[in-house]
């Protein structure tokens, strides 16, 4: 029997004062995050929000959330959902994979 776990919504706050999770995700460095154009990350950022809402499932944001914002381990998450590692670490990855397509328009 599955358990009935918590879903995560990221809110503004949370990607605005943490932005490793954006370079995390997107591989790109501070100076290529903030850039020359001063509302580059103001408009990266409501674009993130807007792929993590619409385009990732929710078991890859719970996940992505935990990994990145909750500093969960793998091991961990896959202990709480009660499934294999390998089925964390693939599903994170389609995640981030899904995040980069989309946001490599943007950077």
């Amino acid at each position: 029997m599955m358990n009935k776990q918590k879903h995560y919504q990221v809110t503004a706050d949370a990607l605005e004062f943490d932005p490793e999770i954006v370079r995390q995700l997107t591989r790109e460095t501070k100076k290529e995050f903030y850039g020359e154009e001063p509302d580059k990350h103001r408009k990266l950022l409501r674009t993130m929000r807007k792929v993590w809402q619409n385009d990732l499932t929710i078991r890859q944001r719970d996940f992505l959330f935990l990994y990145y914002k909750e500093h969960m381990n793998i091991q961990k998450i896959a202990d709480t959902y009660q499934i294999n590692v390998s089925t964390v670490c693939r599903t994170m990855q389609r995640g981030r994979n899904r995040m980069r397509k989309i946001l490599q328009y943007f950077i």
